[in-house]
């Protein structure tokens, strides 16, 4: 395996090969940063829905409540929580 990479490392190619790779990095490139943005929104997504959680069980306890719906209690306050968009 040494002797190939050693192959490899001591060739030259054409400046056709490396505007292709160049564009083909670059396309890897737009990529990344398109999953980075999107694992920003689900994480800050994610980071909106553990507060409005943490809010839930801070409220029924206030009204010392032993159980609740998660999916209905306090569903007019949801309604005020800042969730991320789309740009």
């Amino acid at each position: 395996m040494p002797e190939v990479w050693t192959l490899i490392m001591n060739s030259s190619f054409p400046i056709a090969w490396h505007e292709n790779n160049l564009v083909n990095f670059k396309k890897s490139l737009e990529n990344k940063k398109k999953e980075l943005k999107n694992l920003a929104r689900d994480v800050a997504r994610m980071e909106s829905e553990a507060t409005f959680a943490e809010h839930q069980i801070i409220h029924a306890k206030h009204l010392k409540k032993d159980k609740f719906d998660s999916d209905r209690f306090m569903q007019n306050f949801r309604s005020t929580f800042i969730y991320p968009t789309e740009d």
